[in-house]
């Protein structure tokens, strides 16, 4: 057996202290040796045989798991419901780094994924993209980390200006742009590939995953997810003493709560403002008459930007949603004053169970009266008109095409209008603030990678599908990381690995669709949740009166404008900005484009808060402003 540090390899391993989690992963050689100097103190260290340092990190209590057996060594960083004995099985099974496909495609939950096989090491996240792995050189040699501000704080990387001009498109930057670390030097590994590290050091990312096919029908689909659901939330719940799970009427948050409560642990369930008594809410809670209720009062509510102005904990991504912040932290602080530690959130539900216009295209070639019939029910729901709907079907550019067509209209400005998207998305556009420079570095990002892009799967349908996972697992990373400060750790079990394949595996237009809302999760919970919730799925929330205080706002957003980092790199135009926060913008386009912009500024200046004299919060020489 190899010896180790701190830890034995039989058992779970306990945190090295509180505070932010996270890991870094070095291969067996003496430069890596080198390169541990540049990790934080205070950690927690796994050796390889050889006696160097082979996984350093800080993780919290039960979310780690290892397992050895011959040559082999598998780590579980997350959550992963198997006992070590069932790992060191699977271990033993291992002959080379692709052999651990086997093992990342069966094991449920939500994880990081670490092999040392012969030498060679082997890391990877989850497939939605909530775990993300990050790699660099550091003296020679490839490290991974699963915090892309960790490895820029190791190898003293500066911020890319091209990639963080790309953030501030609305209503998002498109795959790949929103993939890529903010910083220079540092590479993301996606989430259907794992990095691959010889015993040189040297570093390939691989692609393991590929999408299932969409074959399965709703009864048989609806099986699955059942068996998914149910292990990613009795996992957590067998794991923590007291869970606490929103409610919100619909089916998305009740499933979550019904299967929780199933567990037979203490239940804790959050009432956002405004639903506390709606019909929804109160049809969903007649089922639950054990557990704890914590409503959240409309008078609670702080208002949009509240404390924007106040530093942040500085994560390695702007926050999305950054005029809420201050309403997660004090739901968070709630949460933890209640006892309540682990979280359980519905995000992602709509994700994996959305039909979505881009199936359109791949239903119209094997059922095109069916693909008809849904073209009228999306369009009369979202007033589309009947050329754009034509174009969804005439509509036969590549991914790369499509991406440099959009650059070339990513000044045309904001607006919703009544056409459907084409192609494979809605279009991007940058806001009026922004700078032609900015344009001119998004553009130059998208030429880079047109040429070779390659979309996330086979059929327009399922990237689209694919997609809208990453970006609801990258915001609710985001959220985690936010939340982690007041001491709560957010779960969503509709983004576990299992979860997000049982519902790409059922035929798109048999998972939802106009008239037939969250038809597979309906029929996988038939039983668990309540009839009156399954018959009303999308039950809308009251809306919460909304305290005022337009000085103050206006106050805390002006404040972000005055001496705008995102300003000096020439990205932003600051009057431009000052007008747009003093007006607070009408529409849900601008508003978006208003917290983008908000949260990359507010993003910027964490970072220098948190360390005033890091590299890191300095311009590549190569990408400054001219």
């Amino acid at each position: 057996m190899c010896a180790t540090r701190d830890v034995r390899p039989d058992r779970r391993l306990p945190a090295a202290q509180p505070g932010t989690a996270w890991f870094v992963v070095l291969p067996d050689t003496e430069r890596a040796t080198a390169a541990t100097a540049a990790v934080p103190t205070a950690a927690t260290r796994i050796d390889h045989c050889s006696g160097r340092p082979w996984l350093v990190g800080r993780w919290p209590d039960g979310d780690f798991l290892l397992a050895e057996a011959g040559p082999t060594r598998l780590a579980v960083v997350g959550h992963c419901p198997v006992g070590v004995a069932a790992l060191a099985q699977l271990a033993s099974r291992i002959r080379d780094v692709a052999d651990v496909d086997a093992v990342a495609a069966s094991l449920p939950g939500s994880f990081h994924l670490i092999a040392t096989v012969g030498g060679r090491l082997r890391v990877q996240g989850s497939v939605s993209g909530l775990r993300r792995v990050f790699h660099a050189l550091v003296d020679g040699v490839t490290v991974a980390t699963d915090r892309g501000d960790l490895l820029a704080r190791m190898t003293g990387a500066a911020v890319a200006r091209r990639r963080l001009a790309a953030r501030l498109l609305v209503p998002t930057a498109p795959y790949p742009l929103a993939d890529e670390p903010l910083w220079q030097g540092i590479l993301a590994v996606p989430g259907d590939s794992y990095l691959c590290v010889s015993d040189t050091g040297a570093g390939q990312v691989v692609r393991w995953w590929e999408p299932p096919e969409p074959n399965l029908g709703l009864k048989s689909g609806a099986s699955a997810l059942r068996l998914a659901l149910e292990t990613a939330v009795w996992g957590r719940a067998y794991t923590e003493p007291t869970l606490s799970c929103d409610l919100a009427g619909g089916i998305d948050s009740a499933a979550i709560c019904y299967l929780a409560a199933s567990s037979g642990r203490q239940l804790t369930v959050l009432i956002a403002a405004g639903d506390e008594g709606s019909p929804g809410v109160e049809r969903a809670a007649r089922g639950l008459p054990h557990v704890r209720r914590l409503a959240v009062s409309p008078w609670e509510v702080r208002p949009p930007y509240a404390d924007v102005s106040m530093p942040g904990p500085a994560g390695d991504e702007p926050l999305t949603g950054i005029e809420n912040r201050a309403n997660m932290l004090g739901t968070a602080r709630r949460l933890a004053e209640a006892g309540c530690r682990a979280h359980l959130a519905d995000s992602g539900a709509s994700e994996v169970l959305q039909d979505g216009w881009a199936h359109l295209c791949d239903l119209a070639l094997t059922r095109p009266l069916l693909a008809l019939s849904r073209a009228r029910g999306y369009r009369e729901a979202q007033r589309w008109s009947r050329r754009s709907m034509a174009q969804i079907w005439t509509d036969r550019r590549d991914y790369g095409s499509w991406l440099v067509d959009m650059a070339g209209a990513l000044t045309a400005g904001l607006s919703a209008g009544d056409n459907a998207p084409t192609g494979w998305g809605s279009p991007f556009r940058l806001p009026v603030w922004a700078t032609a420079d900015a344009a001119d570095a998004v553009r130059e990002l998208i030429g880079e990678v047109a040429a070779d892009v390659r979309p996330l799967a086979r059929t327009r349908g399922q990237h689209d599908a694919l997609w809208a996972v990453r970006q609801v697992a990258y915001r609710v990373r985001g959220i985690a990381g936010l939340v982690a400060s007041a001491g709560v750790a957010i779960a969503a079990p509709f983004l576990d690995d299992r979860v997000v394949e049982a519902c790409l595996a059922v035929r798109p237009h048999e998972r939802t669709g106009p008239g037939r809302d969250r038809a597979l999760l309906v029929e996988a919970m038939r039983g668990v949740v309540p009839q009156a919730t399954l018959r009303r799925p999308l039950e809308p929330a009251l809306s919460a009166p909304e305290p005022v205080e337009p000085d103050r706002r206006r106050a805390d957003l002006l404040a972000l404008c005055e001496d705008s980092a995102l300003a000096r790199l020439g990205l932003v135009d600051a009057d431009r900005l000052r007008s747009a926060c003093d007006g607070m913008p009408e529409s849900d386009l601008e508003r978006v484009a208003l917290s983008r912009t908000l949260g990359c500024e507010r993003w910027l200046r964490d970072l220098a808060e948190a360390d005033p004299d890091s590299a890191a919060n300095a311009i590549e020489p190569s990408e400054a402003k001219e």
